[in-house]
């Protein structure tokens, strides 16, 4: 069940995904797109996000045994929202920093928001997330075997449009 404020929320788009940094090291996405929901006779459609979160996972395997867990989201970007920081928020009407938990690829969302108003929007989610692959950059082949540092077992390169990505067997 999916719950903001005490309202069943529709999961349409729940995805995990990775863009290599030029250190070889993945940045982690999630992204939660909900179906359109009303507030206070507003609508909206919330947005769950977390971005360019370095995860300390080394192969695909572990992503399904592995969990992330932050404390505070707001820690993330130095209570700052800059474009190029990390970030952990809730978007409905604003972003806001999100305190949460999460495992597994089954992702299990427990969150309050950060914001000043009385009302805070509280999160009880729990979807099945799916998982894209890794944006490799316009990089060329032998460049990215050299510089990433994951175990790409179970990846394929594909090449598009001049940029690399490194994806689930069978999704090319």
């Amino acid at each position: 069940m999916n719950i903001i404020n005490s309202k069943e929320i529709e999961v349409l788009d729940a995805t995990l995904s990775g863009v290599m940094n030029n250190d070889g090291v993945i940045e982690w996405y999630i992204n939660i797109d909900c179906g359109t929901t009303y507030f206070d006779g507003i609508s909206t459609k919330p947005r769950l996000y977390l971005e360019r979160f370095e995860w300390g996972i080394t192969c695909i395997k572990e992503i399904l045994t592995s969990k992330i867990i932050i404390e505070e989201g707001s820690r993330l970007s130095n209570n700052t929202m800059l474009p190029g920081e990390r970030l952990c928020c809730l978007y409905a009407f604003e972003h806001q920093f999100l305190n949460y938990k999460n495992g597994d690829l089954h992702v299990t969302w427990r969150a309050m928001n950060s914001n000043i108003y009385p009302d805070k929007f509280k999160i009880e989610m729990d979807t099945k997330i799916d998982f894209l692959g890794f944006n490799l950059g316009e990089i060329d082949l032998e460049s990215a075997i050299r510089n990433i540092k994951f175990n790409t077992s179970g990846l394929v390169y594909y090449q598009e449009d001049g940029t690399l990505y490194l994806i689930p067997e069978g999704n090319e």
